[in-house]
């Protein structure tokens, strides 16, 4: 052999061992690349869904609580869905202590706000990019709108 064959040889050895030594190191840049860009993605779409879920409180009229609040869970888990968010971990909480009187009191009060949080948790643990993110990422999301002067007031509230 001469030392020109010889020469080749060796840097195609060494451009495999480097190829090797670098590859995993890529993959995980990668795979937490992808991890960041499906929390993302995520915390937009609990964006929406919150504040959707949120006016869909002015969908009854002033005084209906039982009907608000199940509009808007109802609306809020009909629009949150992704292949990363556990199962279970979607919910959406209206407090009567943040100001909710649209959704809580029984005389109408101009000028209302309603107020609510929604809440998902993005796992990765059965899938790939789960090699990487080993740990459940828990989004919160705020909405407060303020209730449209057209809203009517249900027969039974005093408006």
């Amino acid at each position: 052999m001469t030392g020109r064959h010889q020469s080749r040889r060796d840097e195609g050895a060494q451009s495999v061992v480097e190829t090797a030594l670098v590859l995993p190191f890529l993959i995980v840049l990668a795979l937490g690349f992808a991890g960041a860009i499906f929390v993302l993605d995520a915390t937009t779409e609990l964006r929406s869904a919150t504040g959707l879920a949120t006016s869909a409180a002015f969908s009854v009229p002033y005084g209906s609580t039982t009907q608000a609040l199940f509009n808007i869970n109802d609306t809020f888990q009909h629009s949150v869905s992704g292949p990363f968010l556990e199962p279970g971990s979607l919910r959406i909480t209206c407090p009567p202590s943040e100001g909710n009187q649209y959704l809580y009191s029984a005389t109408y009060q101009p000028d209302t706000v309603v107020s609510c949080h929604g809440t998902a948790t993005v796992s990765f643990s059965n899938n790939l990019i789960g090699l990487v993110w080993r740990w459940n990422v828990t989004l919160q999301q705020n909405a407060q709108l303020v209730a449209p002067p057209f809203r009517q007031c249900a027969p039974s509230v005093t408006c």
